[in-house]
């Protein structure tokens, strides 16, 4: 019991890090060695875990089923077995209980509720769903008979068509596929922008700074980013906003409700891995224990899930990759397509790789982020000094 409560909270402490996938490695061997029940059973947050543990789990293996020529995820970290795991990683790195700054911050706030909230949860509750939210068999891989589409608008039965390589363009890759007689389409993105990691992290956490890359159009076509409203913040970097776009008429608005969380795989695989998902119903969300806002009037809720992995190369290179399926609602005309992937997306690229190139600048309002919000960026820090402590090891 002693060492069943030891293992538990290790596993908790590295999750409080955002160490998804080691956390999750340390719940997978005690469920092998005391039961799925007992330690599904023993703390809610355990649900949690092995939920985004699948989804990362469910993300890596859908890249390397795209068969695209050039794109290498590594697969190999979340193929390796507990033992060799823990050598390699867990016993090399420690993990502070230290969650929160010295900060009377929001952030911090909002954290300490919501896990008062997880740990005032009854475990036998209906919110739990026990029974039916295991992710991964005693040996540590997917259950093949449940859906991981994070969204159902997404599941789509017609086969997807040949993949288009749209812009090749170094250092910036771009490939679109559709889907036959659907309106669902996917896209997958390549890059490298030559600044530090955390430049990068700013430009996509700051989200009230998102219309700096982000682009509205307003000729040949009204198309782009109107709006983004936060709904939630827990945790560090656990989101969900609210997005709406302005796409041309005849065709009404977009708006998407999305979920964001991050895995903090910087010391065991030098890379962060992000998530995001559209929350596709409105009211109240019993995992999240929020309100979802209702529909706008003027617009439709789209559905969109994916995410990527941005990976420090050097001091001042950075690579991303991201993979996005989407749902348009419509089989958009192929000038609209056409507008949205070789004007619109490309344009995203450029305009986020320039801001990201700014931060370092003296007037850069993302500059002065990285010094305001050091509850995020400290703890970023810290872990890349982690990271070369233990290379040096």
């Amino acid at each position: 019991m002693v060492e069943f409560e030891k293992k538990l909270g290790q596993a908790i402490i590295l999750y409080k890090d955002e160490r998804v996938w080691e956390s999750h490695m340390i719940i997978q061997n005690l469920i092998k060695t005391y039961g799925f029940a007992r330690v599904y059973k023993s703390n809610p947050v355990i649900l949690e875990i092995q939920r985004r543990a699948a989804c990362v789990k469910y993300f890596i293996d859908s890249f390397i089923e795209l068969e695209i020529s050039g794109i290498n995820v590594n697969s190999d970290f979340y193929d390796k077995k507990y033992e060799d795991f823990s050598k390699e990683f867990l016993l090399r790195s420690q993990s502070s209980d230290v969650f929160f700054s010295g900060d009377d911050t929001d952030s911090n706030e909002s954290f300490e509720s919501s896990n008062s909230l997880l740990e005032s949860l009854d475990p036998q509750s209906s919110q739990l769903e026990n029974s039916c939210d295991g992710y991964f068999d005693d040996d540590g891989n997917l259950f093949k008979d449940k859906d991981y589409e994070q969204c159902s608008g997404l599941v789509t039965k017609t086969r997807p068509k040949e993949w288009q390589y749209i812009i090749q363009k170094d250092p910036f890759d771009l490939w679109y596929r559709g889907y036959e007689n659907s309106s669902v389409i996917e896209i997958c993105f390549q890059g490298s922008i030559k600044t530090n990691i955390l430049n990068i992290l700013s430009v996509f956490y700051e989200r009230d700074l998102y219309s700096c890359w982000i682009p509205y159009y307003t000729f040949p076509i009204k198309f782009g980013l109107n709006s983004i409203k936060e709904v939630m913040h827990k945790d560090r970097v656990h989101l969900v906003v609210a997005i709406y776009i302005d796409i041309p008429w005849p065709f009404s608005n977009r708006e998407i409700i999305l979920e964001i969380w991050t895995s903090n795989e910087i010391i065991p695989n030098n890379r962060i891995f992000v998530h995001a998902s559209s929350i596709e119903n409105h009211g109240f969300h019993p995992r999240l224990q929020i309100d979802v806002p209702y529909y706008m009037g003027y617009s439709n809720r789209a559905n969109i899930s994916g995410g990527g992995l941005v990976s420090p190369e050097a001091d001042d290179l950075t690579h991303l990759i991201f993979k996005w399926k989407i749902d348009l609602l419509f089989e958009p005309p192929k000038f609209l397509l056409n507008f949205f992937l070789k004007n619109f997306i490309k344009a995203c690229w450029e305009k986020f790789s320039n801001v990201c190139l700014q931060v370092d600048h003296p007037n850069s309002l993302h500059k002065e982020r990285l010094k305001t919000n050091k509850d995020l960026y400290d703890f970023i820090r810290e872990k890349m000094k982690e990271k070369e402590e233990a290379k040096a090891a």
